[in-house]
């Protein structure tokens, strides 16, 4: 629990004085790392234990350059780095990474677990927490080599300016120690995604809700006529209600499964229109009593 809080201290502190806010940022660990805990080992990212040669550490295993970042997890220790950004203008950001395990004790079989999250208010609160590969994926052996991993941020962190990456690494299931991981040439980059529904509900007989996959532009999503849905249901009016979620007033729906169609609605990172974008949706009227006759004592 201190750790914990001695991190957060750390990273509110380093976001006072720098965020990495150029984009596409790359990192290949080639710059000497501080060590200590809870500390900022390269510009904007921290660690939670950075040592010379075990915990979290610079290793010579790059994939280019000369240096790499590795990690062995303990039964005590979980490698916990966070990684500070300023994503002001920033759509659909995306961290690219290059991985590999190596063994680590003879007869070990524990492997390594990754697990990335994102948080939008300085690391506070996470909004996700997205394992990479699984249990196989970074073994204690040396049968694996770099291979490109990808973590997509949530579409909440687009635009936000007190974003922090969080990856963890500990150790999986087994016997012995854990392998060590190793990580090189990161890149976070913004991506450009075409535009598509993520879910669409009814949330009673006058309101569909919209969800796209990322931050629509609001004259154009809130553009009724841009909205159908079939059945002789009549969009009234939309209205942008989150970054990526639109609100539709309609007639009244009916116990029936529904299907929508959106055109001509832009994403706010490009102000591309898109057309022919569908999704099903199904209503049912909530089933309640609408009456309580008594017809004698015994029957009611």
């Amino acid at each position: 629990m201190r750790n914990s809080f001695l991190l957060l201290l750390l990273l509110c502190t380093q976001y006072l004085f720098g965020q990495i806010n150029t984009f596409p940022h790359t990192e290949s660990f080639e710059a000497a790392f501080t060590t200590g805990t809870n500390v900022e080992f390269i510009t904007n990212w921290t660690g939670n234990e950075v040592s010379t040669t075990s915990r979290i550490f610079q290793g010579t295993d790059a994939r280019t350059g000369s240096a790499s970042l590795n990690i062995i997890p303990t039964s005590t220790f979980s490698g916990e780095l966070l990684i500070s950004l300023n994503l002001t203008g920033i759509n659909n950001p995306k961290v690219t990474f290059y991985a590999y395990s190596k063994q680590n004790g003879g007869t070990s079989t524990r492997p390594v677990l990754l697990n990335f999250s994102t948080s939008i208010d300085g690391g506070n609160n996470y909004l996700d927490n997205v394992a990479i590969g699984d249990g196989t994926t970074f073994p204690n052996d040396n049968t694996t080599s770099y291979t490109q991993y990808q973590y997509e941020l949530p579409v909440a962190a687009s635009g936000e300016a007190n974003v922090v990456v969080r990856f963890i690494a500990q150790r999986g299931s087994g016997s012995g120690s854990a392998a060590e991981l190793v990580m090189d040439d990161f890149i976070i980059e913004e991506q450009a995604l075409p535009l598509t529904i993520s879910s669409v509900s009814a949330t009673d007989a006058n309101t569909v809700v919209v969800n796209f996959n990322q931050e629509v532009d609001q004259a154009t999503a809130e553009t009724a006529g841009n909205y159908t849905i079939n059945n002789g249901i009549t969009v009234n009016t939309a209205t942008k209600t989150a970054a990526s979620e639109v609100t539709l007033s309609t007639s009244t729906l009916t116990n029936n499964s529904y299907q929508l169609t959106v055109n001509n609605v832009e994403d706010a990172a490009t102000n591309t229109a898109f057309t022919n974008l569908q999704d099903n949706f199904s209503f049912v009227v909530p089933l309640a009593i609408e009456s309580i006759t008594v017809q004698d004592k015994n029957t009611v």
